[in-house]
């Protein structure tokens, strides 16, 4: 009897491993991939505007998130003034949504990987 639970419960964890492997390939084709469209964005000087649009609702969901009063934001140099920009208008955004002011500070430096 011991026996036949003991083979179940291998059975049982091997399973379990194997879809925690399918979801972790999932995840890391999805960041692929974001990182992919997010680089072609970036990269298109002509629509920086819609980039900027897109900086500044990540980084207000991280100011929501984290409800910190000071947050320092890491950003790619050749992004820091658009990171600048984007940061600017979050902040009113955050403030208007939740009564708070918020601080930050862009911290270039990240490489191209991020």
């Amino acid at each position: 009897m011991c026996n036949h639970f003991s083979a179940q419960s291998t059975l049982t964890n091997r399973s379990r491993l194997r879809l925690l492997h399918r979801r972790e390939e999932h995840v890391q084709d999805l960041f692929s991939t974001a990182r992919k469209e997010l680089a072609q964005l970036a990269g298109k000087t002509s629509d920086s505007g819609a980039y900027i649009q897109f900086m500044e609702g990540a980084i207000v969901q991280g100011f929501l998130q984290i409800m910190e009063s000071k947050v320092f934001i890491h950003t790619r140099t050749q992004e820091a003034d658009m990171a600048q920009q984007a940061a600017e208008a979050a902040s009113k955004t955050y403030q208007e949504l939740t009564g708070r002011n918020i601080g930050f500070e862009i911290v270039p430096g990240l490489d191209e990987d991020g």
